[in-house]
């Protein structure tokens, strides 16, 4: 006998309404709208300057918001929620 379970079958529709606010000097705050049924994880990111980005953080499927901490004081920091499964990415 033999069992598997098909993926899923498109990628995950993107997360929007992505907010963050400032919870301290170093810590910001995110919330998003989880638009997909089908997502595995979100993929958290950063970047200083808007364009170049790094993954760092994931969450689990269905969870909206992620704390960023460790962040310098009076620094901008733009961030972007990717939805992911075994298909790929938002």
């Amino acid at each position: 006998m033999a069992s598997a379970t098909t993926g899923a079958a498109a990628k995950p529709a993107a997360p929007s309404g992505l907010a963050a606010s400032a919870a301290s000097s170093s810590q910001i705050n995110l919330t998003w709208n989880d638009n997909s049924s089908n997502e595995t994880q979100f993929l958290i990111e950063r970047s200083q300057n808007g364009s170049s980005f790094t993954q760092i953080g994931t969450v689990a499927a269905n969870v909206r918001t992620y704390s960023a901490t460790g962040l310098q004081a009076n620094t901008r920091y733009y961030f972007r929620v990717r939805a992911a499964n075994n298909l790929g990415y938002s």
